[in-house]
């Protein structure tokens, strides 16, 4: 199964726990669809990258999705020859997404031409990274190369440049940068590289695993770093990602679910979404994929 299509099946989970909430969240997304079809992020504009967490929050939902508006959005890019990584996998993601939903798949052209736009994205090192000049790959781009060629259905080529890249992204507490030679590691890096492991069907290092659970906030949810104090918050980005990863590993989460349960509702907007975290409120559709996939990993324990 496709890491897109396992975590469309933990956002359903959380369809329990959202309640009567789940309407209010379909209203929300609803509303952020723009004229042309895609839907918006934080401003009224559409971008590909939004339309995804749109598109997946209606499927996990099972609210009826506006098929034939995306589908022409979608059109417009035709095989992704003038996108960087993130929203080239953005516009697969999305013609998976639409392929689930109708059982038409994206015509051969276009994959033929996204599958090229990718590989002419690789980095020198072997890897991938979200940024078009780099030489050297990044955590969170080998992620979006190895999920767009599951949306796509084809395997990666030389999938060993992948882990050989994760590898000089990681840092002696055992977490992973996204950068080489940053020795920072954060928490959506550390969960891309141990996604990554999980995809390529390798065992997942220890110890990453043990760096996230040391990210947990006394409060709930996870940080994007490690250190203490007022400026090291728990935000949803961290704890989406966080559990995601954690889930394909054997340690038990380290905190009572009802802590992580209270940091969600502290960012829930009765509007519908959900906030990046406290210091910032504003609701989009990214953020209330995060909170509603956080939902779903905490569903089965709470």
């Amino acid at each position: 199964m496709t890491m897109r299509r396992e975590m469309i099946q933990t956002m359903v989970k959380a369809r329990r726990l959202l309640d009567d909430s789940a309407d209010s969240v379909r209203c929300f997304v609803l509303n952020q669809q723009d004229a042309d079809g895609g839907f918006c992020g934080r401003s009224r504009n559409s971008d590909l990258y939004y339309t995804v967490f749109a598109m997946e929050i209606l499927i996990a939902l099972e609210c009826p999705a506006p098929i034939e508006r995306v589908h022409a959005f979608l059109r417009t890019f035709d095989h992704g020859q003038a996108l960087d990584l993130v929203h080239l996998a953005s516009l697969a993601r999305c013609w998976a997404d639409l392929a689930d939903c109708t059982g038409r798949s994206v015509d051969t052209h276009v994959q033929e031409g996204m599958i090229q736009r990718m590989q002419g994205l690789r980095c020198s090192d072997g890897g991938f990274s979200t940024n078009a000049s780099d030489i050297h790959g990044n955590a969170y781009g080998c992620f979006l190369a190895l999920t767009m060629c599951q949306d796509l259905g084809i395997d990666l080529p030389e999938p060993e440049l992948i882990l050989k890249c994760l590898k000089s992204l990681a840092t002696d507490d055992g977490g992973f940068a996204n950068m080489p030679n940053s020795m920072l590691a954060t928490t959506p890096s550390t969960a891309a590289a141990l996604c990554v492991h999980h995809i390529l069907g390798h065992a997942l290092p220890e110890d990453p695993a043990v760096w996230l659970m040391h990210r947990i906030h006394s409060q709930g949810g996870f940080c994007a770093i490690a250190g203490e104090g007022r400026l090291n918050l728990p935000d949803l980005l961290s704890t989406a990602t966080a559990l995601q990863a954690l889930s394909y590993s054997r340690l038990p989460l380290q905190q009572p679910s009802a802590r992580h349960l209270d940091f969600l509702d502290s960012l829930w907007d009765p509007r519908g979404g959900f906030g990046a975290n406290w210091a910032d409120p504003a609701i989009d559709c990214e953020y209330t994929y995060y909170g509603i996939l956080s939902l779903g990993h905490l569903a089965h324990i709470s």
